[in-house]
């Protein structure tokens, strides 16, 4: 039996967790080794997302902008 490297086993399971046909509302992740399937955050965490959003756009890098609380630009931090 071949034994498997540690980013191997990562590339494996990121891979699962790429191909996971998840429930609708239902998210899958791979954390610390482990896949999670939990349930997308309801609406009431917006609000302390959205602070979280502006705290982090005024210190972000020029160019890198803020959408539905995601940051996207070309590179990320």
């Amino acid at each position: 039996m071949a034994t498997m490297t540690p980013s191997g086993e990562f590339e494996s399971l990121l891979r699962i967790v790429e191909e996971l046909d998840t429930p609708d509302g239902y998210k899958a992740e791979l954390i610390r080794g482990k896949i999670v399937v939990s349930p997308w955050p309801v609406a009431g965490s917006s609000r302390p997302l959205r602070s979280l959003r502006q705290q982090l756009k005024a210190h972000a890098p020029e160019g890198l902008e803020t959408a539905a609380g995601v940051l996207s630009g070309g590179d990320f931090w």
